[in-house]
Parts: structure tokens; sequence; C-alpha cells
């Protein structure tokens, strides 16, 4: 069984929604697609602090791993298994024993 595969099974079925950022309104706030895309993902709550983008520390609500080839930011929406948004504060991607990168471990904060 490949790394993949048995990421694929430790996701237990929970799934998160990722909507891209599409501009921003004349307040610079980030503005989202109406419709998102649909990932497997598995959803740990662990309070901790992390360093964001710009370096500052903030406060870790949990960790999102999410089963995709797809590159995260900062700006995207994402919607988590229990229907609460939570912001990006950092991505951190994995390749497995032959290379290949399946999935990725986003350090969520609070909305």
């Amino acid at each position: 069984m490949s790394a993949a595969e048995d990421f694929d099974d430790m996701l237990g079925g929970q799934t998160v929604v990722v909507y891209a950022r599409t501009g921003y309104s004349s307040y610079g706030v980030p503005a989202h697609s109406a419709s998102g895309s649909t990932y497997k993902c598995r959803w740990v709550e662990k309070r901790g602090t992390v360093r964001d983008s710009q370096g500052a520390e903030q406060p870790q609500r949990g960790i999102l791993w999410v089963m995709s080839t797809a590159a995260f930011s900062p700006d995207v929406k994402i919607t988590l298994p229990d229907g609460t948004v939570a912001p990006i504060l950092s991505v951190d991607s994995y390749p497995d024993e032959l290379g290949r990168y399946h999935h990725s471990k986003l350090a969520m904060g609070y909305a």
C-alpha cells in the first residue's frame, strides 16, 4: 500500500470546502468564489501558536490534513468539517516515498 492510500484510509470521511480568492473589495477585503472545491481531509483540534506568512505569532486552532495536490495559500477561504470558517496560518506539503506530493498540512487559526 502506498503512502497516499494509507493517508486516504486515515482521513475517516471528513471533507473541507475551499473557495478561491477572486479579488478584493474596495475596502481591501478578499472576495472569494461562490462555488468551492471539496476535498477529503482530517481535522484535528490542536491548540498552540504558529508563525504566519508575515512572521507574526498567531494562535492556532488546529491542523487540517488535506488530500490534494492543489497549492493552498492563506488567501483562500476554507469551510472546515464542522461548518466553521478559519484562516490558514501556514501550509506544509510533504512527498511520499516516491517523491510525489498528495496531501498538505494546514495550520488553521481563529476567524
